[in-house]
């Protein structure tokens, strides 16, 4: 018992909420149908929406205010669709600032020749 306590506990959708994060939430049709979303009470059955945002788990007055998440759903489809290989840009890699104080005559003269040869 304990251990499938645990598990249900740790995917469900009420353990990962987090107000800082906004989550599209779904639901099949069958639960949608009876309000039931993996909340922590179940929602109004006349919703319109299959996606949702959560705004918090409960309020003073013992409700669960969320907002339709179907448009953000829908730029999200329509972004991967009309770029499917985008990727977040890459960080430019370091590079390590010469010390000319601590640099010999010789590593000078050849950092100048690079120089040269870059500037041409």
């Amino acid at each position: 018992m304990e251990r499938s306590f645990s598990h249900l506990l740790r995917t469900s959708r009420l353990a990962t909420f987090d107000k800082n994060i906004s989550q599209i939430y779904t639901t099949s049709g069958k639960a949608k149908a009876i309000g039931d979303w993996g909340l922590k009470r179940n929602l109004p059955t006349v919703l319109r929406t299959h996606y949702l945002t959560i705004e918090q788990l409960d309020t003073a007055e013992h409700q669960t205010p969320f907002q339709s998440a179907s448009s953000d759903f829908l730029f999200l489809q329509r972004w991967k669709e009309n770029f499917p290989r985008s990727r977040p840009p890459q960080p430019q890699p370091v590079t390590v600032k010469k010390d000319l104080s601590t640099m010999t005559d010789k590593e000078f003269e050849k950092l100048l020749e690079t120089a040269r040869e870059k500037r041409q």
